[in-house]
């Protein structure tokens, strides 16, 4: 697999390469639009090493007519990736062969994380996902981060009927009602940028470089209106990030969530609790007055529909959260909230 961006470009020097490239938008790609000197903006939502082999489908054409046909085909991989569309709820999906074409696609690791918008160079059609119409892309390019969340429209909230759907769905949306359920700090975290702690450390994370040491981050159920978990009775939005853990705490680097001595659970939790409700409501300084377009959170995910095996085992409806960011810069009474709050004067 060869790249044609070299090897020494930074990541600034990078987004200045791929600047002559021409934005092409997803559903014009689908539609079998030439992806030549092309880019994709999406956003990068998961990523895990080899467990199983893949199954997609692939078309081709047969006998006289040449009319189109689908063709079931399985293959090992090193790395998967699902990405979604930064205006839609449209996922796709992307896997390497090897363990050296991951290292190409993942050069610039360091500055991706779940929910990161990256550009993706001259994508093609490799077929779809078995058993949905969720589109498996390939590029010999690596990801490079665009680094501007507002390619997102925060416009589309999870799939409403989702009994039926059979897609792998993206969505993003701002929320006024957070709320974060059975916090649990977890130790023993993937410290890459590129997985925020989403695998424990040396299991099937996506990162191909890892320094053998682990770090803590902030494992929780997700609740608030748009989710709607009530919906069904197999039902949970999960969450896990380091990048959060840092977020809502001070000296995070310098915190032991299992040692009893420096690190008060109820504490943390009954903080944390506190800060999502001042973020919640972003009371604006010095003025108590409300501004509700810098109010509450942005909320980036995907959903991974039900397979049932058998007639007895069903699995949950699951909403993953990959990221759960401040839609406004942390106030001054914010950053008392966090853990451990500083001593009063």
């Amino acid at each position: 697999m060869n790249s044609s961006l070299p090897t020494s470009l930074s990541v600034e020097a990078a987004r200045t390469y791929i600047a002559e490239y021409e934005l092409m938008l997803l559903p014009d790609f689908l539609s079998g639009a030439d992806s030549e000197i092309q880019k994709l903006h999406l956003v990068y939502l998961h990523g895990k090493r080899s467990t199983e082999p893949l199954k997609f489908k692939t078309t081709f054409s047969s006998g006289a007519q040449k009319a189109a046909k689908m063709k079931m085909q399985q293959s090992s991989y090193d790395r998967f990736f699902l990405f979604g569309d930064p205006t839609s709820n449209k996922v796709v999906a992307l896997f390497t062969s090897e363990e050296k074409e991951s290292r190409v696609i993942t050069r610039y690791h360091t500055k991706i994380t779940p929910g990161c918008v990256v550009a993706v160079l001259e994508p093609r059609i490799k077929g779809t996902l078995s058993d949905s119409d969720n589109v498996l892309i390939a590029t010999a390019e690596p990801l490079v981060p665009v680094g501007n969340i507002n390619d997102i429209s925060f416009r589309e909230l999870p799939p409403f009927d989702i009994e039926s759907e059979n897609d792998i769905r993206f969505f993003h949306f701002k929320s006024t009602s957070v709320e974060l359920k059975f916090v649990m700090p977890t130790l023993d975290l993937c410290k890459g940028a590129f997985c925020d702690g989403k695998w424990p450390k040396n299991t099937h994370c996506a990162c191909v470089e890892k320094d053998g040491y682990g770090t803590w981050g902030v494992r929780a159920h997700i609740k608030c209106d748009e989710l709607q978990l009530d919906r069904t009775n197999h039902q949970k939005s999960s969450f896990i990030s380091v990048s959060f853990a840092k977020l809502v705490t001070n000296n995070h680097e310098h915190l032991r969530p299992n040692d009893p001595n420096t690190f008060n659970n109820l504490n943390f939790r009954k903080c944390l609790g506190e800060l999502v409700k001042e973020i919640n409501r972003h009371t604006l300084e010095p003025e108590e007055t409300r501004n509700p377009s810098f109010e509450g959170f942005k909320v980036i995910g995907w959903f991974k529909p039900s397979k049932t095996e058998g007639d007895s085992f069903q699995e949950v409806h699951e909403f993953h959260i990959v990221s759960l960011e401040p839609n406004c810069e942390l106030t001054t009474r914010m950053q008392s909230l966090k853990y451990p709050r500083p001593p009063h004067a």
